[in-house]
C-alpha cells in the first residue's frame, strides 16, 4: 500500500471517530428541541381556549429544556402574553427584559425590536411613561436602521398614542405624519389619522379633526373600524357646532348597526360592546345638550354595559356625564361625581380625576377640599408632562446623536472599504497586466512558430510547383520530341519499334503524373472539382473508390486547409495503391460542430502498426494536419485493412 492510500485511511478513521463522538450529543439536542416545540404548541393550543395557567405550565416546560438560544424568543413572547393575562405587568416586563438581553447576545434584530415594543407597551400600561417613551423611540430607531417599514409603523402607532396621552400633541402629530409614508395597510393608516384627529381635538382644532377623520373614512377599512371612525367623526361635528349632523350620524349608527355581525368576528365581543356603549353615551350627551330628552336611558344603557364589562376607566366618565345630567339634584349628582372620582383613581387616569374634581368643586357645599386636590393634582400632572416632554426630547437628542455617530462610523467604514477595494483592484490590475504580458509573449511565440511552419509548408509547395514545372518543361517536352522522332524514323523490325514506342508512352504518362502530383492545387471554388478529379483518377479496374457525404459537408475555405486536405488524401491513396493490395476504398465526410471528420478505410492486407515505422508518407500527412491545428490517427491490423481518421477545424 503506497503512502497516499495510508494517509487517506488514517483521515477516514479520524473522521469516523469524531462523528461517533458527536453523534450522541447532536441526537440528544435534537430530542430536547423537538420536545420544547411540542410543549410550545400545547401552550399555544391551551392559550386559544383561555386555559392560561395550564398554558403557562407548558411554556415553562418548553423553556426548561436545553435548546439553542435562537429557539427561545418565540417561547418568551408566548410567556409574556400569558403573564400579562394572569399576573401584574411586572412579570411580563421581567420576561421582556430577559428577551431583550437574549436578543442582544444572539444578535437577533427582530427579537430585539419585539422586546422593545413589549416593554414600551407594558411600561405605558404601568404608568412608567419615561421607560415607555425610551423603548418606543429605540424601537423606531432600530426599525429605521434596518429599513423595516412595518416595524416603523407599528412602533410609531404606539408612540403616537402615548404622546397624545401625555398631552405632547405636536410631537404626536410629528410621529404620525412621519410614519404615514411607511404605511401601506388602510387599517393602520386609519389609526394614524385617528391619532392626528385626537391631537387636533385636544388642541380644540375641530376642523382639523374632521379633516383627518374624513381622510380615514375615505379608506377601505373593515366595518368595525368604520363604526369607530363614524362615532369620532360625529363628535367632531358636535364640537364644531354641527349638532344635527352629529345627531343624525349617531342615531343611524345606533339604529342600523348589526352588533352581532359576522364582520365583527375578528374583534373581541368586549370591544364591540364597549364601542356600542360609547355611541349610546355620545348620543345621550347630544340629546341632553340640545334639550331633546331621552338622554338618561341612553346613559343608563351605556353604564350597564360598562358595568358588565367591569370597565372602571369607562365607568368613570359615564358616571360624570350622568352627574352632569343630575346637576339640579345635588345629592344624586354628588354621589355620581364621587363614583366617577373613585373609578378614575382606581385606574390611575389623571385626566378623569381632574374632570371629576372640577365637577365636585363646582357643586359641593364646601368646595375647598376638592379645589385643593384639583390644584395639587393639576400641578403634579403638569410636572409629569413636563418631565415626559423633557425625557422625550432627551431620548430624541440621544437617538439623533447616535445616528450621527453611526453615520460618521459608516462613512469611515465605507472609506476604508473603498481604500481596501482600491488596493485590491491595483493588485488585481497588476496581476492581470503581468498575465497579459506573459500571455502575449507566449501567444506571440506560438503565433510566430505557426507562421514559420506555414511559411515552410508554403516553401515546400512552391518548391514542388517549381519541380513540376521543370519536369513538364524540360523532361516531358524532350521525351515527346524523342517519341516524334522515333515515330517518323524507318524501323526495319516493326515489333522493336512498337515496343520502344510503348515504353516511351509509359515514360511520358509517368512523367505527366509526377508533374500533376506536384503541380499547384486549385483552391477556392475550384477546389471541390479538383478533389473529385483526384479521387476519380485512382478509381480504376484494380481498385474502386466510394465517397460518402462530400456534397453535404462544408469544405474549409482557407487555402492552406484545402491544400492540406488534398495532399493528405493523395498520399493515402498512393500508399493504398502501392502497398495494401486493396480492391475497395471508402471515404466518408462528416461535419461535427465546428470540425470536419474524414474516415478513410481500405480492405487491403493491413499491417501491424507497432511493427510499421512511419515513413515519409505518413510523417508528411501528420506534419500537414498539425500545421492547420487538426488531428490524424492511424489504425491497422494484419488482414484487417487500413483505417485513418482525420479531423480538420473549420
Amino acid at each position: 500500500m503506497n503512502f497516499s492510500a495510508r494517509l487517506l485511511l488514517i483521515f477516514l478513521w479520524i473522521a469516523f471517530g469524531c462523528q461517533r463522538q458527536q453523534e450522541e450529543p447532536i441526537h440528544s439536542q435534537s430530542k430536547e428541541y423537538l420536545l420544547s416545540q411540542y410543549y410550545f404548541q400545547q401552550a399555544d393550543s391551551l392559550k386559544k381556549h383561555k386555559n392560561w395557567r395550564e398554558a403557562l405550565e407548558q411554556n415553562t416546560m418548553a423553556l426548561s429544556l436545553s435548546i439553542p438560544d435562537t429557539s427561545k424568543p418565540d417561547i418568551l413572547m408566548q410567556r409574556m402574553a400569558l403573564q400579562n393575562k394572569m399576573y401584574p405587568r411586572d412579570s411580563a416586563i421581567a420576561t421582556a427584559h430577559t428577551m431583550e438581553e437574549l436578543a442582544i447576545s444572539i444578535m437577533d434584530t427582530n427579537a430585539y425590536m419585539e422586546s422593545c415594543y413589549r416593554l414600551s407597551y407594558y411600561y405605558q400600561k404601568l404608568g412608567n411613561n419615561n421607560e415607555a417613551l425610551k423603548y418606543g423611540i429605540e424601537g423606531i430607531r432600530k426599525a429605521e436602521e434596518i429599513k423595516d417599514s412595518l416595524k416603523i409603523a407599528k412602533f410609531s402607532l404606539n408612540l403616537g398614542n402615548l404622546l397624545n396621552d401625555l398631552s405632547n400633541y405636536p410631537e404626536a402629530e410629528k410621529v404620525a405624519i412621519t410614519a404615514l409614508p411607511y404605511t401601506t395597510n388602510d387599517r393602520t393608516k386609519a389609526a394614524f389619522y385617528n391619532i392626528l384627529a385626537n391631537s387636533s381635538s385636544e388642541q380644540e382644532d375641530y376642523r382639523e379633526k374632521i379633516y383627518w377623520l374624513q381622510q380615514a373614512k375615505n379608506l377601505e377599512i373593515k366595518s368595525f373600524d368604520e363604526v369607530i371612525l363614524r362615532n369620532n367623526w360625529a363628535m367632531g361635528q358636535w364640537r364644531l357646532g354641527n349638532k344635527q349632523k352629529a345627531l343624525d350620524e349617531l342615531s343611524e349608527l345606533v339604529e342600523t348597526t348589526d352588533w352581532k355581525s359576522n364582520d365583527f368576528d375578528n374583534t373581541s365581543a368586549s370591544k364591540v360592546l364597549e364601542e356600542k356603549a360609547r355611541i349610546l353615551a355620545n348620543l345621550g350627551l347630544i340629546r341632553m345638550e340640545t334639550g331633546m330628552g331621552g338622554a338618561l336611558p341612553l346613559y343608563q344603557q351605556a353604564q350597564h354595559i360598562f358595568d358588565s364589562l367591569k370597565s372602571k376607566g369607562n365607568l368613570s366618565w359615564i358616571n360624570l356625564r350622568m352627574a352632569n345630567y343630575y346637576r339640579n339634584n345635588p345629592s344624586r349628582a354628588m354621589n355620581l361625581g364621587k363614583n366617577a372620582l373613585s373609578y378614575a383613581e382606581a385606574t390611575g387616569n389623571i385626566n378623569e380625576q381632574l374632570n371629576a374634581l372640577k365637577f365636585l368643586t363646582e357643586i359641593a357645599n364646601d368646595p375647598r377640599t376638592y379645589a385643593l386636590r384639583h390644584q395639587k393634582l393639576s400641578d403634579s400632572i403638569n410636572k409629569v408632562q413636563l418631565l415626559a416632554r423633557n425625557a422625550y426630547a432627551r431620548y430624541i437628542f440621544e437617538v439623533n446623536q447616535t445616528r450621527e455617530k453611526n453615520q460618521v462610523l459608516l462613512a469611515e467604514t465605507e472609506l476604508q472599504k473603498t481604500e481596501l477595494q482600491r488596493s485590491r483592484l491595483q493588485k488585481i490590475s497588476l496581476t492581470i497586466i503581468i498575465f497579459l504580458l506573459l500571455s502575449g509573449s507566449f501567444m506571440g511565440y506560438r503565433l510566430q512558430k505557426t507562421r514559420n511552419l506555414i511559411e515552410k509548408i508554403r516553401e515546400v509547395n512552391s518548391t514542388e510547383n517549381k519541380i513540376a514545372k521543370r519536369i513538364h518543361d524540360e523532361l516531358a517536352n524532350d521525351l515527346y520530341k524523342v517519341m516524334v522522332a522515333t515515330e517518323t524514323s524507318h524501323w526495319e523490325v516493326t515489333s522493336d519499334k512498337e515496343k520502344l514506342l510503348n515504353n516511351l508512352e509509359d515514360l511520358y504518362q509517368r512523367t505527366r503524373k509526377i508533374s500533376k502530383d506536384n503541380a499547384s492545387i486549385p483552391t477556392g471554388t475550384n477546389f471541390l472539382p479538383a478533389l473529385k478529379e483526384l479521387l476519380q483518377e485512382f478509381n480504376g479496374n484494380t481498385i474502386r473508390i466510394l465517397v460518402k457525404g462530400l456534397h453535404q459537408t462544408t469544405i474549409p475555405v482557407e487555402e492552406d486547409k484545402q491544400i492540406c486536405l488534398y495532399r493528405v488524401l493523395q498520399e493515402l491513396l498512393v500508399n493504398t495503391m502501392k502497398h495494401s493490395k486493396a480492391s475497395l476504398v471508402m471515404i466518408d465526410f462528416k461535419r461535427e460542430g465546428k470540425t470536419i471528420t474524414i474516415q478513410y478505410h481500405d480492405n487491403g492486407k493491413g499491417a501491424d502498426m507497432s511493427a510499421v515505422s512511419k515513413g515519409s508518407g505518413i510523417s508528411n500527412t501528420e506534419t500537414r494536419i498539425k500545421a492547420i491545428k487538426g488531428s490524424i490517427s492511424f489504425e491497422s491490423k494484419t488482414g484487417k485493412g487500413f483505417h485513418t481518421q482525420i479531423k480538420i477545424p473549420i
